[in-house]
């Protein structure tokens, strides 16, 4: 029904224009942007907190109770790479404007929003002995993190002249929203003599969960751009909501001793575990419900944010 609507819409701005004797090709504009988008998707990165506090407990904490409890027992940590969290995104865009006037327009636009980290994370500890030194490093090749949003809006767009070729306004656009969502990571174990040579490497496991949803974008911002001749520099500030509720998809995990493959709906899940130097709590997300974790809540992937981007426009 929208797109039949906006078909109407435009065919009966064409008919008026044409009856009228001015040549309507004139009317439309062409703008490509780029920018980037301040966001939190906060469920999503329960995933690195999860993984953050897991090596921070079962390995820092645990080695600084293992040194109070035996004088013998010393250990400097060497590297420690952060895990990453996502709180940027990139953004290209598209539209195709029809200006009523000089004050008034309306737009269909395209829009890519997208942040992925698919890199190697890596920490290690050493642990002196009589000549030397073990290393031990816990290695995430590659670490998993990623969004991605598409957007197809129609929007409406006021404008007005401040001197010679510069101008202000407004918009609003509104439209659906399609999003994908990734986390995983391929882990392993490894300890190193004093000469750094590969003494024994445990621990291996992949895991991959995918989300895909749907959900509505409304964005509302301000505009400034300059004319010159056919093309106008501008600059845009908005703001944007656009959630997704209900994502699905596949997952996989892979360890020396098994492979398994599911599918199923994204939830956060939590975990309390309990040992001799202290306590462990997380939320993670997940779409893996053959064990017995059960939901604790329903999981949401938030893309909205202040977006800032910078583009051009042509003038038929």
């Amino acid at each position: 029904m929208r797109k039949h609507g906006l078909g109407i819409l435009f065919i009966m701005i064409f008919t008026c224009f044409s009856f009228s004797g001015e040549k309507i090709w004139k009317k439309f504009e062409i703008e490509l942007y780029s920018g980037i988008s301040t966001i939190n998707p906060a469920d999503l990165n329960l995933w690195s907190d999860m993984n953050k506090k897991t090596d921070k407990f079962f390995n820092d904490d645990f080695f600084d109770y293992r040194a109070s409890q035996n004088s013998n027992f010393s250990y400097t940590k060497i590297t420690s790479e952060n895990i990453p969290s996502i709180k940027t995104a990139l953004l290209f865009g598209i539209r195709l404007k029809f200006t009523f006037n000089d004050h008034v327009g309306i737009s269909l636009g395209i829009k890519r929003l997208s942040r992925e980290y698919n890199r190697e994370v890596s920490s290690a500890w050493a642990f002196p002995y009589a000549y030397g030194e073990y290393q031990y490093r816990i290695v995430y090749d590659p670490y998993i993190l990623s969004i991605r949003g598409y957007v197809s809006s129609i929007g409406i767009h006021f404008q007005t002249p401040l001197k010679e070729q510069l101008s202000a306004g407004g918009f609003l656009e509104g439209g659906p929203l399609i999003g994908r969502c990734t986390l995983g990571y391929d882990y392993t174990e490894e300890w190193y003599s004093n000469e750094e040579n590969l003494i024994d490497r445990s621990s291996n496991r992949y895991l991959e969960e995918i989300g895909k949803g749907t959900g509505f974008s409304l964005e509302g911002g301000l505009r400034i751009s300059l004319s010159i001749g056919k093309f106008a520099p501008f600059f845009e500030g908005s703001y944007v909501y656009q959630k997704i509720k209900n994502l699905s998809g596949p997952g996989i995990e892979q360890t020396a001793f098994l492979e398994r493959k599911w599918g199923g709906e994204w939830g956060v899940k939590q975990y309390t575990s309990s040992r001799d130097w202290g306590e462990l709590s997380y939320e993670y997300p997940s779409n893996d419900w053959g064990g017995t974790v059960s939901k604790h809540r329903d999981f949401n992937l938030d893309l909205s944010g202040f977006q800032f981007r910078i583009g051009i426009a042509y003038r038929f």
